[in-house]
């Protein structure tokens, strides 16, 4: 038995020696390099109302900075309490401890912005769906930020499974909470809603310190749209309807919310849905489409489920043992290359405003 014993520790240790070693994700392959930056932002008007102590909201937010680069260095995917959080949660697919911590982002170290002769960069700003970490659409975001676009993410603590600040203290979610608790949700919407209003505010500021001081005006603040993925979406929707200074906006298979389903507004939205069945989603995007007096269209991308949207397909093609992972995870991502689906999202998911495809509603 000894030999076999022997075997076995090998072949678990290699396991972990393999999810342990660094993995660098593909870089984006746009025009422009991209600096990716992470900062905490407290908003001292709002009391958090998930808070147990009634502190002052506290948000993490991500910043995709277009750069001509000079030099590119790999970087922490996500940090050490996320990254653990999403090991266990996808552990029944075949994830190894340590896979999301081994996960590794190109970004732009040494740069300068595109030049005084480029245009002005858009902006969009990012919520991701109810329990899922902002970092999990990173390397998506950065593709839509290498053709040009200033994106900003924003993790909604209490919703996100783990947001991990600066100083290392962790905020646990209670998404299971939230979507079995009808009013609970409610609450959750509005909060995003307001979430995505202070990060705006925020970027508008002369002194700003979420995008690198390097793009100081460069940044068209005249073409701002809102995006989001599931809960995340029907905030977008929601933010705009709220804001007009958001010139346009795009859901990603969210299931739609708040009064914007009925009332609409007259400036364009992309609805992008995957093959997962909802019922809920299709009624909520034919009144909602219904209402809206601007462009509009609704696309459904093939091959896909409801967590294609995020970096899923993109992580799971690099993890270790990445065939089995991929086959195990299909119900969850869809059966499309991680490599393809990053370029088919960045092709659609740029501001509306500034560059939408035409036609009726179709497939991608």
């Amino acid at each position: 038995m000894a030999p076999l014993r022997y075997l076995f520790l090998l072949g678990a240790a290699f396991a972990s020696s393999a999810a342990a070693s660094k993995i660098q994700l593909p870089e984006a392959t746009g025009q422009y390099g991209v600096q990716v930056t992470s900062t905490k932002l407290v908003d001292h008007s709002r009391v958090d109302p998930f808070s147990p102590d009634n502190s002052k909201r506290a948000l993490m937010v991500s910043s995709f900075a277009p750069m001509v680069c000079q030099n590119t260095e790999y970087v922490q995917y996500m940090p050490p309490a996320v990254a653990a959080a999403n090991d266990a949660h996808f552990a029944s697919v075949g994830i190894q401890d340590g896979t999301f911590g081994s996960f590794q982002i190109a970004s732009c170290t040494k740069s300068h912005s595109g030049g005084a002769d480029h245009p002005l960069f858009p902006l969009m700003i990012f919520s991701p769906a109810l329990g899922v970490s902002r970092l999990l659409y990173q390397a998506t975001l950065q593709a839509v930020a290498s053709h040009g676009y200033v994106v900003v993410s924003v993790d909604h603590p209490y919703d996100a499974n783990v947001v991990q600040f600066p100083d290392g203290s962790v905020i646990r979610g209670r998404a299971k909470e939230i979507k079995s608790d009808p009013t609970l949700m409610q609450q959750d919407f509005w909060v995003r809603v307001a979430d995505l209003g202070f990060v705006l505010d925020e970027l508008s500021k002369p002194d700003q310190q979420v995008v690198p001081r390097s793009l100081s005006g460069s940044v068209n603040y005249d073409n701002i749209s809102a995006a989001g993925h599931s809960l995340g979406g029907a905030a977008a929707a929601q933010t705009m309807h709220n804001n007009t200074r958001y010139a346009g906006g795009i859901n990603l298979d969210g299931v739609m919310l708040g009064p914007v389903i009925s009332e609409g507004f007259s400036r364009p939205f992309l609805e992008f849905s995957s093959t997962t069945t909802s019922q809920r989603r299709n009624d909520t995007w034919t009144e909602f489409l219904s209402s809206l007096e601007g462009w509009k269209r609704e696309l459904l991308l093939d091959d896909s489920k409801h967590l294609t949207f995020t970096d899923l397909p993109l992580l799971f093609d690099n993890a270790p043992s990445a065939e089995q992972v991929r086959s195990n995870a299909q119900t969850l991502i869809g059966s499309l290359a991680g490599q393809r689906v990053r370029a088919i999202i960045s092709a659609y998911v740029a501001p509306p405003s500034s560059s939408m495809p035409r036609g009726s509603s179709r497939r991608c």
